[in-house]
């Protein structure tokens, strides 16, 4: 093989080399889904809320789910000035109105890319949320760089 032959060769492995990376960088972001793909209209929504010790990177516009199931978005994150708590307000869409109250609300994560969303799971009671309702079993988002700090500081002694 001449060193031209070579260069080139060099060269093709390379630029496949990229272009397979640029396309697994693209299909990776597209496994992400886009917060607001899933907009139901506001009027056929009720408000709920829950307050949450940490929120993490969930944004207005986030999916609201039931066992994967998308029944609304996540509409309004503000801070509670007496509580110091986050208050995440999200609407569901009318025709499940048949949660009930003592449901469980928890923020979780899309992927290791990031993304948040919030997962209902359904609790026992006979009366169900309403527009106004506030959920109160709430679990916070879970950070992954927490438990990693732990366990590095627990092996380290210090």
């Amino acid at each position: 093989m001449d060193m031209n032959t070579e260069k080139a060769s060099r060269k093709l492995g390379v630029g496949l080399f990229i272009g397979l990376g640029f396309i697994a960088i693209v299909y990776l972001t597209m496994q992400i889904p886009a917060n607001d793909a899933y907009l139901p209209n506001e009027k056929n929504t009720y408000q709920v809320t829950a307050r949450f010790d940490d929120v993490g990177d969930l944004r207005p516009g986030a999916p609201v789910t039931i066992d994967g199931v998308r029944i609304g978005r996540v509409t309004n994150i503000a801070l509670d000035r007496i509580l110091l708590k986050a208050v995440v307000s999200f609407g569901i869409e009318n025709r499940y109105r048949d949660i009930p109250d003592d449901s469980n609300v928890s923020i979780n994560s899309v992927s290791l890319l990031g993304g948040e969303y919030l997962s209902l799971d359904a609790g026992a009671s006979n009366t169900y949320l309403r527009s106004g309702s506030r959920l109160s079993n709430t679990r916070s988002a879970f950070h992954l760089e927490s438990v990693i700090k732990h366990f590095v500081k627990t092996l380290g002694g210090g």
